[in-house]
């Protein structure tokens, strides 16, 4: 008996993508939606696979345990973060222009529902999934922070700026585009900004620290 007869209802299927693989990504997508809507402890494994039209035994056999399932979907999405924070586009000009550049398509990436979401899970499960805390913050704090310090060492473009410590300045950097707000928004104590919203407020930042950097 297939898995579709089991769950009663018929898997569904993308064009050009196999079998297997289609069904592996609906279990991590069942799984992450109710990871994130009801939280580790309500999700159960039976639930994640009624919802992806598949069998329990299926979902064990791909994953071993809720634990297992967990930690696929958190290291997918790691991935996807650390592929966005890789890709903060470089830019030309002046000191100033490469920052705000850099730290629009840093929050753009950052700043969004999922993110906050699987940032609020995995602090929730960090004292049992250590490891997933790890390399949530490798792929995002960690990165950004080499990437910024990155754009920092390829010139100044302003003479009078001390960048002796471009490690330094990127994590205070960091600090004022992730501070305040940030926290307001991962606790939900304000919505989700627009793209207007978050491009004053990186180059506020961004003034702020070329003014407390200069010589």
């Amino acid at each position: 008996m297939d898995d579709a007869t089991v769950a009663g209802v018929v898997p569904r299927r993308s064009a050009g993508r196999p079998p297997d693989e289609e069904k592996t990504r609906e279990i991590l997508e069942a799984g992450r939606r109710q990871f994130i809507t009801r939280g580790f402890e309500a999700t159960t494994i039976e639930s994640v696979a009624e919802e992806a039209g598949v069998s329990k035994v299926t979902v064990y056999k791909r994953f071993t345990s809720k634990t297992g399932l967990f930690a696929a979907i958190i290291r997918e999405l790691v991935g996807r973060m650390g592929d966005a924070v890789a890709r903060m586009p470089g830019a030309s000009g002046a000191l100033r222009e490469r920052l705000i550049v850099c730290g629009f398509s840093l929050m753009k990436s950052v700043v969004c529902r999922e993110i906050i979401a699987v940032d609020r899970l995995v602090a929730q499960e960090s004292e049992r999934h250590q490891e997933l805390a790890e390399a949530l913050f490798e792929a995002g704090p960690r990165l950004a922070l080499q990437q910024l310090a990155a754009t920092l060492r390829e010139g100044p473009g302003q003479c009078d700026l001390d960048l002796s410590d471009p490690v330094a300045v990127a994590q205070d950097l960091l600090s004022l585009w992730f501070g305040f707000e940030w926290e307001a928004i991962r606790l939900n104590v304000r919505e989700i900004p627009d793209e207007e919203w978050l491009r004053q407020h990186v180059e506020r930042c961004v003034d702020r620290i070329l003014l407390a950097y200069r010589e």
